[in-house]
């Protein structure tokens, strides 16, 4: 798939020698490509095997990475939907759960001493009826978007990401979607720590969130555990009002087009 890379309101860029710990959804420390990778199998009529496949190209080198996958069948021995993630390249992994992709939340620690793997496939979220009777797993199937981290190993170096993954598997139908994806990025070998303003006050914050550049398209807030506790779409804002949430930190999500904007924010 053809990718293109988005500059994410870098106010400030530095190399440093030295790996500043990525969290799932975070945009500070990386670059962030939109891809829109939209797979979905809607109808399972009897005697049908349907397979959809779109790859992505993480590191830049012109050779897909990822492979994306959904699956959905109706013949004697299957019946049901899979979706999947593959690695393609050999220096390329993704974190694993045994034989599942590991679903990251917001603000989730990407750890270099979790399990990663580059070899064969792992599932999302699987549901269909097969030899052994029903059966459904996945760490998408009940919470259907999350992020999936990947890390890139080079001759001097190992660079951190994740990809926002949306998917969906029942009986008759499987979903599978890529908004994009985010690495860090090197600079002769130092890791490129970037700081990035949102441009939002007070913080910390008692009640109301100042916006000043009113242009985007959907604002949310998260809670630490993952938990989206407000979201505004459909109109242009200035201000978002929290004077109706706990005290505690929470994560802010700014879209814009096709790109979006991770900060942090702490309700007094």
């Amino acid at each position: 798939m053809k990718t293109f890379t988005t500059s994410i309101l870098l106010l400030l860029c530095a190399g440093v020698q030295m790996h500043a710990q990525l969290q799932a959804g975070d945009t500070d420390n990386v670059v962030y490509t939109p891809v829109g990778i939209n797979l979905q199998l809607l109808f399972n009529p009897p005697n049908t095997f349907d397979v959809l496949s779109d790859s992505i190209d993480v590191d830049g080198d012109g050779v897909d990475d990822l492979s994306f996958n959904i699956t959905l069948a109706n013949v004697p021995d299957f019946g049901g939907g899979v979706a999947d993630v593959a690695v393609l390249q050999p220096h390329v992994e993704i974190m694993t759960t045994n034989y599942l992709a590991t679903q990251l939340q917001i603000g989730e620690n990407i750890l270099p001493d979790s399990t990663w793997s580059n070899s064969l496939s792992w599932t999302l979220a699987a549901n269909f009826i097969g030899l052994i009777g029903p059966t459904s797993y996945g760490e998408w199937l009940n919470t259907n978007s999350g992020y999936l981290a990947f890390r890139v190993i080079q001759p001097n170096d190992t660079l951190y990401g994740w990809s926002d993954v949306y998917a969906q598997a029942t009986m008759d139908s499987v979903r599978l979607k890529v908004n994009g994806f985010a690495l860090e990025t090197v600079i002769n070998g130092n890791k490129d720590i970037a700081t990035k303003n949102l441009a939002v006050f007070p913080n910390p914050v008692a009640e109301s969130l100042t916006i000043p550049h009113a242009d985007y398209s959907r604002i949310e807030v998260y809670s630490t555990d993952g938990q989206l506790v407000k979201a505004l779409e459909g109109q242009t804002f200035d201000r978002i009002d929290l004077s109706g949430l706990a005290p505690g930190l929470y994560h802010l999500v700014m879209y814009k087009g096709n790109a979006r904007w991770l900060g942090k924010v702490v309700k007094q």
